[in-house]
């Protein structure tokens, strides 16, 4: 019998639906994202060569703040334009289960679990920030012995200058602390974990370790896969925990709250 948390307030549907929603919404979203991007790389004089994902500024200013590594290469896409390629992203993200709950005749909120209640702010957001403060350092604190000590140079303070701009930092802060959260969390814990639980070859272990692997390897970013992997788990628990998504989209936003600060004061 397939492993569904009994906790749950979410309907079933096949693995296979799932799975093919997946892959569906992952690949959809990476082509139209490509596809945008080279449009904005055609029209300008953008770095092709460098990062251009949130991920890789945010890994870029902790890599610096915490083993005081500098990477002096410079970003290539700014912020604001950064904010906009993850709407074609979201496109796929979002799409996906939509159309899954379209086929199976359903809501978002019965297929999925997505609903809120008021305890999950604060449940949500202490887990986010907790895993963001406590959970990932204790992860790269082998890096710190590895790596030592190292000065700061004035170049590492040109990493975070694109965020200074209002519309950068305003797009910045929508797509990270309301846009992700949501998206990602209905994507990947609630069309991906669902799938999961839907094996029938899957216990709970298998279903949160896969579902955050899975999270982590989606934003292509190698600094910064074990502390997504890390977070992944932590909001899979949520919602094994609470059966809905709502504790897991808070603590999304209190993960990602910290990354925000830490990139604008850098």
């Amino acid at each position: 019998m397939a492993y569904i948390d009994p906790g749950s307030t979410a309907r079933p549907f096949s693995t296979r639906t799932g799975a093919t929603a997946t892959v569906a919404g992952l690949a959809t979203g990476i082509v139209l994202t490509v596809v945008v991007a080279g449009i904005a790389l055609a029209s300008s004089d953008y770095d092709a060569e460098a990062p251009t994902g949130p991920g890789a500024y945010v890994g870029r200013v902790v890599r610096e703040r915490l083993i005081d590594q500098v990477d002096a290469t410079a970003p290539g896409f700014p912020l604001w334009l950064i904010a906009v390629l993850q709407i074609p992203l979201w496109v796929g993200l979002l799409g996906a289960p939509l159309a899954v709950a379209r086929r199976e005749g359903a809501t978002l909120r019965e297929l999925f679990g997505l609903r809120f209640e008021r305890s999950d702010v604060a449940v949500g957001m202490v887990a986010g920030v907790l895993t963001q403060v406590v959970v990932v350092p204790l992860i790269y604190l082998p890096l710190f012995w590895l790596l030592g000590d190292r000065d700061l140079s004035q170049e590492a303070r040109a990493l975070t200058d694109k965020a200074g701009s209002p519309i950068g930092v305003t797009l910045l802060v929508l797509v990270v602390l309301l846009g992700a959260p949501l998206v990602e969390e209905l994507f990947f814990r609630g069309l991906v974990l669902r799938s999961l639980e839907s094996d029938g070859r899957l216990g709970p272990f298998a279903v949160t370790a896969g579902s955050a692997v899975v999270f982590g390897l989606a934003h292509l970013q190698i600094l910064q896969f074990p502390a997504l992997v890390a977070f992944g788990v932590v909001a899979a628990v949520l919602v094994h925990r609470y059966g809905r998504l709502g504790p897991a989209i808070w603590a999304h936003v209190g993960f990602n709250l910290v990354t925000v600060v830490a990139l604008l004061a850098a």
